[in-house]
């Protein structure tokens, strides 16, 4: 192809959860290893990561050639991706993720990202991207990401131009890097709880996926077996790409007694469980839990405080000890309760709320305690 070549979609604008690409992708414009010309309120990506080797002569890149997130349209958030085929472009732009984005008022934001691979052009080019126009601070935008320093034969990074004025260079951003030995090494746990060490080799030492356990479905519930499995629950279910809400109506069973070890500096976000959500607690306790809905971490409308923040399903087996809940409605086992709390306890954890507060359940609904 020679116009809009991609190694998944030539022009896809759809939501992609834990798609890859390995083969070769060659085109003119307009080329990627994974798609192009990505929407935001029509695309998110979720797991997705590039292996091939992307050329061509202008807007080439690792993931998606063009990034648009304007005025209006919908929050379009990039979660855990990852490049690690050579991006090559005759003239540029040319980017390890992205050859040209667009951000506007949040509606693009990259979390979990790194780029293990040589990207060169004629002219603008980065690590992550080639040509990035915005009117945002970055840091509110772009998070938790590296690129290997030994594979760019040029370091620079960002090539930045403000809405203000579209012909002129404001800054060039840096984000953080690593020599190939530490990225492989140390890189999972600076890139989120996602990521793991590549102990199989299978991605040749880079930080790869690691997904909680399990399928989600009652034969074989989401394991819940460290702090870090109930920190990926929480970014599951929070920033769930699937559609209607598969985390928040999977069901989890936790399989042993976990401090959270959540603290003002990184609270735990309340999640809510769907109608056929199932959270079996196996008759363990959850410690270390720490929300204080009143802080700048939690969004506006956040005034919900417990483990969870709204129930529909069903949570059962489950304790609460030595934890500090406080919001306008509390409870430990979760804020509001409109399904089923069967055989739950607390045990030392304190509850405070503006509104209303309860030892198991903030406000009862229309469901039960059992």
């Amino acid at each position: 192809g020679l116009v809009m070549v991609g190694g998944v979609g030539g022009n896809l604008r759809a939501k992609l959860y834990d798609v890859a690409n390995f083969a070769t992708v060659t085109g003119s414009k307009y080329v990627s290893g994974i798609m192009n010309e990505a929407d935001a309120g029509l695309g998110m990506y979720r797991f997705v990561r590039n292996h091939g080797d992307v050329t061509g002569y202008a807007y080439v890149a690792g993931i998606a050639s063009e990034r648009q997130s304007r005025s209006g349209l919908m929050y379009a958030p990039e979660y855990y991706v990852y490049n690690r085929g050579n991006i090559s472009a005759q003239e540029g732009p040319a980017g390890g993720l992205f050859a040209e984005a667009t951000i506007r008022n949040e509606g693009h934001v990259l979390h979990g990202a790194y780029n293990a691979s040589n990207v060169t052009a004629k002219r603008v080019y980065g690590a992550f991207y080639g040509d990035l126009y915005t009117d945002m601070d970055l840091k509110e935008c772009l998070d938790s990401m590296l690129y290997d320093k030994n594979l760019m034969s040029d370091p620079r990074n960002v090539y930045l131009v403000r809405f203000s004025s579209d012909t002129t260079i404001v800054s060039d951003v840096t984000v953080a890097s690593a020599d190939t030995k530490t990225l492989k090494s140390t890189g999972a746990k600076k890139l989120g709880v996602f990521y793991g060490v590549d102990e199989n080799n299978e991605n040749d030492g880079y930080p790869v996926f690691h997904f909680l356990n399990g399928d989600g479905s009652s034969e074989s519930p989401y394991i819940i077996a460290t702090a870090e499995d109930f920190w990926k629950l929480y970014d599951l279910i929070y920033r769930d790409p699937r559609s209607p809400n598969h985390y928040s109506n999977s069901n989890y069973k936790l399989v042993a007694d976990i401090n959270l070890n959540a603290s003002a500096k990184r609270p735990w976000m309340p999640v809510s469980l769907g109608p056929w959500g199932t959270f079996d607690g196996g008759g363990h306790t959850v410690s270390g839990i720490y929300v204080d809905t009143t802080v700048k971490k939690y969004s506006n409308d956040a005034v919900y405080a417990g483990l969870f923040r709204e129930n529909l399903g069903t949570i059962k087996n489950l304790g609460i000890a030595d934890s500090y809940i406080f919001g306008d409605t509390a409870g430990t086992v979760v804020a509001v309760n409109a399904g089923i709390i069967e055989n739950c306890w607390n045990k030392n954890a304190v509850v405070e709320a503006t509104g209303v507060a309860g030892g198991i359940a903030g406000v009862m609904r229309t469901g039960h305690v059992l």
